[in-house]
C-alpha cells in the first residue's frame, strides 16, 4: 500500500457524510480489553486529526440530552457497564451497543461489539462477530475552533485504515463514501423484494446485503473476486494478518466515479441497481409472472454470489449454526437462518430489520404505535392468500414477532427475557414478561401465518396489555 503522506490532504468544502465499517469475527475479548483496544484507537485517531479531539459525549434512552464519556480505559469499562443497563440487558450480556461523538462532527459506534465483563462465564453462542462503525460529518463548530479536518482525504483515510488494524484486528473493512452508500443503499431497497419472496436464496441474500463496498476495502478471504472485472483506478494488496484482499480505487475517496463503483461490485459479485428486475409495487400476479435471472450482470448468473460453505461470514452481529438455530428458535417448527443470536438483547435488532424490510417492501413505516400491529396482520394475511408456504417466509415471521414484542415493550412495560422455567413450558427462544404474565409474540406471528384472522395479531395484544 502506498505512504500516506502521498495521498492527497485536499477535500471537498461541502458537508461530507461517510462511513467506516470495521468487523471481526469469532473473538470475544474481556471487558478490560476491548477497553484497552478502544482508548488507545480513539487517542491515536486523535493525533491524527482535530475532528476526533475534544470532549466525546453520547446519548442514552433515559436522559434527554448528550452525556460527557471519558474515553480512556476505565471509561471505556463504565461506559460499557452503563450501556448494558440502558439496554434493560444483564449485568454479563456479551453484547454491547453504544454511539460516542465528537462536537466536531465524528462519531464512533458499536453494532455490537462483543466483550464480557472479567471472570463472566456466560457462553457466546454462534460465532460472536463485533462491529465498528466511524462517521464523519464536519460541522461548523471545528472552524468556529480554529480547526481544519483533514478527516476526508485520502491520507487520513488510510492512516484511520492502519490504526484500526493495529487496535481492533478486523477481518473486513470498508470505508464507504456517501456516493457508494447510494449506491448500495438502492441495491438493497431491490433486493429486499427479492429476498422477502424468495425470488433469490438465502446466502444469494445475505451476501449482496452485508458486503459493503467503499473506496478502501478490505474484503473477507473467502469473498469471490474477478480481477479482470475491476477498474483501471484499482490498487490490489493482500492484508498479511487475514491474508484478505485490500482494494483501493484511486488515492482519492472524491475522485471516484459511480462507473468505477459499479466495476468493483461486479468484481466482486455484486450487482448494480441497474443490473436488478426491479418488482416493487408489482402484484402478486405480476411478480409470479417475473422468471429469473433476476439479475441481468453476468456474475450473478454464477454460482460465485450464492456460493458459501458453512456460515457465511458476512453476516452481523452473530450468525449462528443452523443445529443451535433449530434448537433455539424450535418454537416456529422450522430451521431458521437468522442474523442475530435468538436472544432477548436481540430483539429490537430483529424487530429494526423488520421496519426496514417492510417499508423496502410496501412503502408503510412501522412505527411500534399498537395502531400498527394492523399492518402486520395483512401482510401476514397476504402471505396466505399468496400460498407463501410457512418455512418460506420463517425469518419474516420470526421477525414480526420480534416487533409485536417491542410494541409490547414500549408501550405495555414489557421486557424481553427467556421463558421462565417455573411456569407452563414456553415454546420459542424469548418471551415478554408484563406484569406477572408471559406473552409469546413470536409464537403468535406463526400461529398467525398457520390459522389466519382466528390469531389476530391486533386481538391477542390487547388481550395480552389489557388488566382488570
Amino acid at each position: 500500500m502506498a505512504d500516506s503522506n502521498a495521498l492527497d490532504l485536499t477535500a471537498p468544502t461541502d458537508t461530507i457524510v461517510f462511513r467506516v465499517w470495521a468487523i471481526r469475527h469469532d473473538h470475544v475479548d474481556t471487558d478490560a480489553e476491548a477497553a484497552g483496544r478502544l482508548a488507545g484507537l480513539v487517542a491515536e485517531l486523535a493525533a491524527l486529526d482535530p475532528i476526533w479531539t475534544g470532549a466525546w459525549t453520547t446519548r442514552w434512552r433515559r436522559h434527554d440530552s448528550r452525556v460527557c464519556v471519558s474515553i480512556d480505559q476505565p471509561g471505556f469499562e463504565q461506559l460499557f457497564n452503563v450501556a448494558r443497563a440502558d439496554g434493560d440487558w444483564t449485568a454479563d450480556a456479551p453484547r454491547v451497543d453504544f454511539t460516542i461523538s465528537t462536537a466536531y462532527g465524528a462519531s464512533i459506534g458499536t453494532h455490537p461489539i462483543v466483550t464480557m465483563p472479567v471472570g463472566a462465564q456466560r457462553r457466546v453462542a454462534g460465532e460472536p462477530t463485533s462491529w465498528l462503525s466511524f462517521d464523519i460529518r464536519p460541522k461548523p463548530t471545528l472552524a468556529e475552533a480554529g480547526l481544519i479536518t483533514c478527516a476526508t482525504s485520502g491520507a487520513i483515510g488510510l492512516a484511520l485504515f492502519d490504526a484500526v488494524g493495529r487496535w481492533f484486528e478486523p477481518d473486513a473493512f470498508f470505508y464507504v463514501p456517501l456516493q457508494a452508500d447510494k449506491i448500495s443503499s438502492a441495491v438493497r431497497e431491490l433486493v429486499h423484494p427479492l429476498g422477502l419472496f424468495r425470488m433469490i436464496d438465502k446466502a444469494t441474500d445475505s451476501y449482496i446485503r452485508r458486503l459493503r463496498i467503499g473506496w478502501l476495502n478490505q474484503l473477507p478471504p473467502d469473498t469471490h473476486l474477478d480481477i479482470a472485472l475491476l477498474p483501471g483506478n484499482a490498487i490490489v494488496t493482500t492484508e498479511p494478518r487475514t491474508g484478505g484482499t485490500v482494494i483501493r480505487l484511486g488515492d482519492s475517496p472524491w475522485l471516484v466515479t459511480d462507473e468505477d463503483y459499479f466495476a468493483l461490485r461486479n468484481a466482486v459479485g455484486l450487482p448494480n441497481p441497474d443490473q436488478i428486475v426491479d418488482v416493487r409495487g408489482l402484484d402478486s400476479d405480476e411478480r409470479r409472472a417475473v422468471e429469473p435471472p433476476y439479475f441481468t450482470t453476468p456474475v450473478a448468473g454464477s454460482t460465485t454470489v450464492a456460493a458459501t460453505t458453512g456460515p457465511n461470514r458476512l453476516d452481523p452481529p452473530s450468525a449462528v449454526s443452523r443445529a443451535e438455530e433449530q434448537e433455539r428458535a424450535e418454537g416456529s417448527g422450522l430451521p431458521l437462518n437468522l442474523r442475530f443470536a435468538p436472544e432477548p438483547e436481540n430483539a429490537p435488532r430483529f424487530a429494526s430489520d423488520i421496519v426496514e424490510a417492510t417499508e423496502g417492501i410496501t412503502g408503510t413505516r412501522l412505527d411500534y404505535t399498537p395502531a400498527s400491529l394492523a399492518t402486520v396482520d395483512s401482510i401476514i394475511e397476504m402471505f396466505r392468500s399468496e400460498g407463501v408456504p410457512s418455512e418460506a417466509v420463517a425469518e419474516t415471521l420470526f421477525g414480526f414477532g420480534c416487533y409485536i414484542g417491542e410494541v409490547m415493550c414500549r408501550h405495555a412495560g414489557g421486557k424481553w427475557q427467556r421463558p421462565p422455567e417455573q411456569t407452563a413450558p414456553f415454546s420459542g427462544p424469548m418471551v415478554v414478561a408484563i406484569g406477572d404474565q408471559f406473552a409469546n409474540p413470536i409464537d403468535k406471528a406463526f400461529k398467525r401465518m398457520d390459522n389466519g384472522e382466528q390469531d389476530s395479531i391486533v386481538f391477542f395484544y390487547q388481550a395480552m396489555t389489557t388488566h382488570g
